[in-house]
């Protein structure tokens, strides 16, 4: 084979492929430029993040397993489950971890039958009420009232439904049967608050709507309506009434300062 074949640095024929490497690398260098250019003028935040180390164009490795030191005979021991990330724990935490969790939620959403009721007492109940003139009106409200009472209950069936669950759920992910009812018992008494406050006001209100619906019912001949006020023939009744709307109305300023309270 002769020399004029090969194409070597210096010669015009390899002068000719080196011009050509170079100017393929020049190509891709600027096109890598321009891809970068893009990104970056979109993503303004993409080069100081990549110069920082904040940003990683691969993904970081999966984190190392993390063991939550738990105690048969610490019942709270196992709540610090819910304080860390359940990616990092073991397949035996992951399962408690994932009970509780389902059992605290369904906990705290237990009170949501009687707060969907509780937020329209002022447009179903209070207001009608305060302009009832007649049966008919009074009807209207006690059946608000039995629907408020009605709610109330759902949520304490709710309440035990879930705590039923939780324990049977803690019991499948390996735990006994004594350990998993204290340990619900410390959930529950975490979420207690919120349901005692909603099924405390409800029960309340409910009773004294309907104590007020009845006194009006049973005295109707001895009371009209007056520009919106109650007027009574007898003092006595309209003592009674009032006495009876006090209450009402104490109900009504619990629970809008539970409202006001609840995050």
């Amino acid at each position: 084979m002769g020399e004029e074949n090969l194409y070597r640095p210096g010669t015009r024929k390899g002068g000719k492929i080196w011009n050509f490497i170079g100017l393929g690398s020049l190509l891709l260098l600027m096109a890598s430029l321009f891809f970068l250019g893009g990104l970056a003028a979109r993503n303004p935040g993409l080069i100081p993040a990549l110069l920082s180390g904040k940003l990683r164009l691969w993904p970081k490795p999966a984190p190392t397993p993390e063991k939550v030191v738990l105690d048969p005979n610490d019942p709270k021991s196992y709540l610090r489950l819910l304080n860390v990330n359940p990616n990092s724990l073991p397949e035996s935490q992951w399962k408690i971890e994932r009970a509780l969790y389902a059992g605290v939620v369904a906990l705290g959403s237990a009170s949501t039958p009687t707060y969907d009721v509780e937020t329209k007492l002022e447009t179903e109940l209070f207001a009608p009420l305060s302009a009832a003139s007649t049966r008919a009106d009074l009807q209207a409200a006690r059946l608000v009232a039995e629907k408020l009472r009605i709610a109330g209950q759902k949520t304490l069936d709710e309440e035990k439904r879930a705590e039923r669950r939780l324990i049977q759920e803690l019991n499948a992910a390996g735990l006994a049967e004594i350990l998993a009812q204290k340990i619900t018992a410390l959930v529950v008494a975490k979420t207690q608050t919120g349901i005692e406050l909603a099924t405390g006001n409800a029960s309340r209100i409910s009773d004294h709507t309907i104590q007020l619906v009845d006194f009006l019912e049973q005295n109707q001949a001895d009371w009209h309506r007056d520009s919106k006020q109650l007027i009574f023939n007898s003092a006595v009744n309209s003592s009674r009434c009032n006495e009876l709307m006090n209450q009402l109305k104490q109900d009504i300023e619990n629970l809008n300062q539970t409202v006001r309270q609840t995050p």
